[in-house]
């Protein structure tokens, strides 16, 4: 059910002939830069990784487009980071 729903998502956000924009980010121990992208392709969504501990004092993540079946393969591992990925312009 969950896996039709990002499929409908994605259809919608790729129905209009317009490619998808996501957030480009890297922080890196509070460091980094911010941009906006376009996706490539139409299996491409939005995603925000989020690292977790052994770093707690280090804020890293990172945001950018994605290839939909990698974003799914990252979220297998919930104990190093946290995943979010999402199908419309700059969700992340």
């Amino acid at each position: 059910m969950k896996t039709l729903a990002v499929v409908l998502v994605l259809a919608l956000a790729f129905s209009f002939g317009k490619a998808l924009r996501c957030n480009k980010q890297y922080n890196i121990m509070g460091a980094g830069f911010t941009t906006v992208v376009t996706c490539k392709g139409p299996s491409e969504m939005c995603a925000e990784v989020l690292l977790k501990p052994p770093y707690p004092n280090h804020k890293s993540s990172f945001r950018n487009c994605m290839e939909w079946t990698e974003c799914q393969k990252l979220r297998l591992k919930p104990k190093l980071w946290t995943v979010r990925c999402c199908g419309t312009d700059l969700c992340n």
